[in-house]
């Protein structure tokens, strides 16, 4: 482990960046499944309300119970990579990031990495790490708007998209 700097200073512009791009992709992952388990339901808005107030994760829950229902669907993937994006966003999102003196992120989350009552372990999380998790988010996106798309077709009912939440797949810098 390289010695870190500027533990409590400030956080590179790029780093601010990219956390940010992550934490936003994500939320339209959690936006997407909260709003095709509105279709499955047949949400009224008093049910829409309800269900918005509900933990994203709860949300994508009945999302995947409904999809696990439907005969030869193989989803396994898709569900794997969620749970993988929302432990990776949840120490994205609440890590505290110092960075090395070569300008490489670490993160650190008490509630996960606290294992001495001397010191504070790190995880290093380059940006080769946030590009990952962009991709398979974009990909989890894409699939989730695409689900959301036909359901939207097919369900008696629907209600209009608030917007179209396919992303492209370009890097952020």
């Amino acid at each position: 482990m390289r010695p870190v700097k500027d533990v409590f200073g400030n956080i590179p512009g790029k780093l601010k960046m990219t956390i940010g791009d992550a934490v936003s992709l994500f939320s339209k992952i959690d936006h997407c499944a909260l709003e095709i388990v509105w279709l499955i339901a047949g949400a009224g808005l008093a049910e829409k309300k309800k269900l918005a107030k509900e933990h994203a994760i709860n949300n994508l829950k009945t999302f995947e119970d409904a999809i696990r229902q439907i005969p030869d669907t193989q989803s396994d993937a898709i569900w794997a990579a969620c749970r993988e994006l929302r432990r990776q966003r949840n120490l994205i999102a609440h890590g505290v990031w110092p960075v090395d003196d070569t300008g490489i992120p670490h993160v650190t989350w008490h509630s996960h990495f606290l294992e001495s009552d001397d010191y504070a372990v790190v995880q290093s999380f380059s940006y080769e790490d946030f590009d990952a998790f962009l991709e398979s988010a974009r990909a989890v996106l894409n699939a989730f708007s695409e689900t959301k798309q036909n359901l939207e077709e097919t369900l008696p009912g629907k209600w209009p998209a608030i917007a179209d939440m396919k992303v492209d797949s370009g890097a952020t810098e």
